[in-house]
């Protein structure tokens, strides 16, 4: 399994490591990229080979990824996945704790969501794990945001299509 670590300057507290695995029978490519957290710059998820792990160290503490195979498939029956997570919170229980949200569908009704849709369905979430798969494309998700005071917040998430 190949690895792949990208580097940026961001507060140690907000610091998060995010190990993201794709799982699925095509490369994976961040269609979209969301930076909820105003004052971070993290780095720009890459395109995640066929059973590549890949980890982000000191990545965005709140934000979004839409990973999405190559084009040349069915155009929008495609699958894609919603990676979304806060590790803001720096609790385990509420009223703030570290929470996911995840989805998959076909590309045409992920390309559908707003950058707003997923920060809401994200900021409703009460879960720092989250599953889903899609009936229609096969496609699943799967996330778990954990924190650690000895080494911040990590998140892991494996993208599949059965």
């Amino acid at each position: 399994m190949a690895s792949m670590q990208l580097e940026n300057q961001v507060s140690a507290k907000e610091q998060l490591t995010a190990n993201l695995n794709n799982q699925s029978p095509n490369k994976i490519h961040p269609e979209r990229y969301i930076n909820y957290s105003e004052s971070e710059k993290g780095p720009d998820p890459p395109t995640i080979d066929i059973g590549e792990e890949v980890t982000f160290n000191e990545f965005v503490s709140k934000g979004a990824v839409v990973y999405t195979p190559p084009s040349g498939g069915i155009p929008g029956l495609s699958p894609a996945w919603v990676l979304a997570w806060d590790a803001t919170g720096y609790t385990v229980i509420p009223p703030n704790p570290n929470k996911v949200y995840v989805t998959c569908a076909s590309t045409k009704i992920i390309e559908k969501m707003t950058d707003d849709e997923i920060l809401k369905k994200l900021d409703k979430s009460t879960s720092a794990d989250g599953s889903y798969t899609d009936p229609f494309t096969k496609a699943t998700i799967n996330a778990n945001l954990t924190h650690s005071f000895r080494s911040g917040n990590s998140l892991k998430a494996n993208f599949g299509q059965e």
